[in-house]
C-alpha cells in the first residue's frame, strides 16, 4: 500500500472493517468493507449504534462489557462475537478495539477493527469432526497399527497395539522408539531400512 496516501483513503482501502464510535456508541466513521461484511452502507449505520444494526441478542451483554473497558482506557478489550448483517444472516466476528484519545487524555471515542472470521470457524469445526471420525476409526480397528516420523518415535498408535504389546496406556507406548518394540536385532534393523527408504 503506497505509504503517501492520506488517512481517510487508507482506511477506505483497508480489507477489513473500519468503524469508529462516539461516546454514546454511535457509529460516526463506517469503512466499505464494514459495508461489505454487514450490508448497511454508511449512510445506514452513520448515527446509529449496534444494538438494532449489527449486534446479535445473545452478543449484547458480552459487548457491553467490552464497551464500558474501552471507555475507561482497556486496549486489550477485544472480543469475537456474534454479529447480524443487513439480509438477517448471523455472523461470528473478530473485534480488534482501541480507544481514540484527544490531547488531554479525555476517550472521545473508539476505534474498532472487524473481521468476518465465520467460514474460518467452520472450517475449524468440519477439520475437528473429520479428525475425530478418523481417530474413532483408527481406534475401531482391531488390527494394531501404528504411524512413527522418520527418526521411528511412534507418533500415533491404536489401542490394539497398546494392549497387543501389553503397554499400560497409549502415553506410555507414544514415549518409545519404534526400534524398542522389536525384540529380534534384525526385526529392528528391518524395520530402520524401512524408515530410511
Amino acid at each position: 500500500m503506497d505509504s503517501s496516501l492520506p488517512l481517510p483513503l487508507i482506511i477506505d482501502r483497508m480489507p477489513i472493517a473500519c468503524i469508529v464510535w462516539d461516546q454514546q456508541f454511535r457509529v460516526t466513521s463506517w469503512n466499505p468493507a464494514a459495508e461489505k461484511i454487514f450490508g448497511f452502507c454508511a449512510d445506514e449505520a452513520l448515527g446509529r449504534q449496534p444494538h438494532g444494526l449489527i449486534l446479535s441478542e445473545r452478543a449484547s451483554r458480552q459487548v457491553d462489557e467490552i464497551w464500558a473497558r474501552l471507555l475507561v482506557g482497556d486496549d486489550t478489550a477485544h472480543s469475537v462475537n456474534e454479529n447480524l448483517t443487513k439480509d438477517g444472516r448471523t455472523i461470528i466476528c473478530e473485534w480488534s478495539n482501541t480507544p481514540l484519545i484527544d490531547p488531554e487524555g479525555k476517550i472521545i471515542g473508539v476505534l474498532s477493527m472487524a473481521q468476518d472470521i465465520t467460514e474460518r470457524l467452520k472450517a475449524e469445526e468440519a477439520l475437528s469432526a473429520s479428525e475425530a471420525r478418523y481417530r474413532n476409526l483408527f481406534d475401531s480397528i482391531p488390527t494394531a497399527l501404528y504411524r512413527t516420523s522418520t527418526q521411528g518415535q511412534i507418533l500415533e498408535t491404536n489401542q490394539a497395539l497398546v494392549e497387543l504389546l501389553g503397554y499400560p496406556d497409549r502415553e506410555t507406548l507414544l514415549a518409545h522408539n519404534v526400534g524398542e518394540i522389536y525384540v529380534e536385532p534384525e526385526d529392528r534393523a528391518q524395520e530402520n531400512i524401512l524408515l530410511e527408504w
